[in-house]
């Protein structure tokens, strides 16, 4: 009986002995973790640190940065007052040799849009009988059909004319931003720099896309209602130009005789 209870002690001893091992041990293992996960914060600040020191701009790198801003700022410009006289804005101080200079590409770009207007009326008018053949079966020869086809083209028409509308307050904003210095205010910043250049190189192939489709070029990849949009600024252009050629007293020579369709630029709502 004695060594039964002595067993009995021994065992709870040992057991109280392996707990309070167990407990200075997980002690020593949460000591261990805090100690290692302070060790890599304090790297790590300390890297972040560095890296920051680092990546600080020095002076002649923004130097380089409003430089580079400063080319594709006056690039850009040129291409908007570029883009702006060939729609007949601010059109009115130029010399008449100024104005012919516009009035030659223009009249170039409406033979060559004229040309692929046609050839897109035929594409155009292929979707419509395939539209119509979709809609209505084999019978589509009729007003109700006729209507339809007229109501879809204007809705094309809407869009590109829509499109137009928003190229019209792309050219107000940039003449507005050319008369502010708002613009380059904070150059002094490298990230405001950056955001700046990131821009401009996104609007300029914009602007000479533009620019080029009002001379006829780049056009093969425009659709039928893309064209009629397209023709009908060059007119609005070229009316604004001629009339202020002869207003100043110059002469028209070559262009006298070229028309287009719609002479006036006016919006005709029946495509045809």
């Amino acid at each position: 009986m004695s060594k039964s209870c002595e067993s009995s002690r021994s065992l709870q001893e040992h057991d109280h002995e392996a707990n309070e091992t167990f407990k200075s041990f997980q002690l020593l293992d949460v000591d261990d973790s805090e100690s290692v996960r302070e060790m890599p914060c304090s790297s790590k600040f300390s890297r972040i640190s560095h890296r920051s020191e680092r990546s600080l701009p020095k002076q002649e790198d923004l130097v380089a940065l409003r430089d580079k801003a400063e080319t594709l700022r006056s690039e850009l410009e040129d291409l908007q007052i570029l883009n702006d006289n060939m729609c007949a804005e601010g059109i009115d101080a130029l010399s008449v040799a100024e104005l012919r200079s516009l009035l030659g590409p223009l009249e170039q770009g409406l033979l060559s849009v004229e040309t692929q207007v046609a050839k897109k009326r035929i594409e155009q008018e292929e979707i419509d009988r395939r539209m119509v053949k979709q809609e209505f079966g084999e019978e589509g020869d009729t007003d109700d059909v006729k209507l339809w086809i007229q109501s879809k083209r204007d809705q094309s028409l809407d869009l590109q004319l829509l499109a137009a509308k928003k190229r019209s307050f792309f050219r107000r904003t940039g003449r507005e931003r050319r008369r502010s210095t708002e613009s380059r205010k904070h150059w002094d910043d490298h990230e405001t720099l950056v955001q700046a250049i990131k821009k401009m190189k996104r609007e300029i192939p914009i602007l000479q896309l533009w620019n080029r489709r009002m001379c006829g070029e780049d056009i093969d990849g425009m659709d039928f209602f893309e064209l009629l949009v397209l023709r009908r600024q060059i007119n609005i252009g070229r009316v604004y130009i001629r009339y202020w050629v002869l207003e100043k007293g110059g002469k028209l020579g070559n262009y006298e005789s070229i028309g287009g369709e719609n002479e006036h630029g006016g919006e005709r709502r029946k495509v045809s």
